[in-house]
């Protein structure tokens, strides 16, 4: 069996994966891992860990914890020629979400991750030329519940007041303007706030994908 493990900011997400076939889920906070309020105990029987880091200070946590050949994203054999910038400076993350998302064979396409940040990379020819960083919906809301005086600001997305409704509708006229400035008409989105704009962008060639970091984990494990 073998766990593949995508560490954000944030959360940390795993997935067993076995012929095949993605098998079970379990999700951590980040932060209740690096302070030993949670652990991965519930997860047993696994040979291989192969991850995508943000975080270094967990990667050593999960070399410890499950004793097995563990690979990190970075530590294949990638090729410089696919990426626009010195691999070294490109995060984990972005570069599996490239690889998952080479397997719907496009020729230019968007890949908009919605996590901790809201990143927006550009795909052409099977390279990744560009790729933007902005603050996350939740990073967003979180900074103006601090800086903003006498505004009630809702952080709980599941429940959200009109500000926040109002800040959703923002952050998509955001990605809207990213979309539009490169001129490009495939996108497929994925990412942990995902869900939140189910229902804001269904343009035809929307793919939408919540397995794509795990998809590109394996294809580059495989290269």
């Amino acid at each position: 069996m073998i766990a593949l493990i995508d560490i954000g900011n944030t959360k940390i997400k795993i997935k067993t994966y076995e012929n095949n076939t993605f098998k079970n889920s379990y999700d951590f906070l980040t932060d209740d891992i690096l302070t030993e309020k949670d652990k991965f105990e519930i997860i047993d029987k696994i040979d291989l860990v192969l991850y995508s880091s943000v975080v270094s200070e967990v990667d050593n946590i999960i070399k410890k914890y499950f004793k097995v050949k563990c690979i990190e994203v970075k530590e294949n054999k990638l090729k410089q020629t696919f990426f626009y910038e010195n691999i070294k400076n490109i995060g984990s993350d972005i570069i599996a979400n490239f690889y998952g998302s080479l397997n719907y064979k496009l020729k230019h396409w968007l890949i908009i991750s919605l996590g901790t940040a809201t990143t927006i990379s550009v795909i052409k020819n099977n390279k990744l030329v560009d790729c933007v960083i902005q603050p996350g919906l939740l990073t967003s809301l979180e900074g103006l519940a601090i800086k903003v005086k006498g505004f009630k600001i809702n952080t709980n997305l599941n429940n959200c007041n009109e500000i926040t409704k109002n800040l959703i509708i923002g952050h998509k006229h955001m990605i809207n303007g990213f979309i539009k400035d490169f001129n490009c008409n495939n996108i497929i989105m994925t990412g942990g706030y995902l869900k939140y704009f189910k229902n804001e962008f269904n343009f035809e060639n929307v793919i939408k994908d919540e397995l794509l970091t795990f998809k590109g984990i394996i294809k580059i494990n495989e290269i």
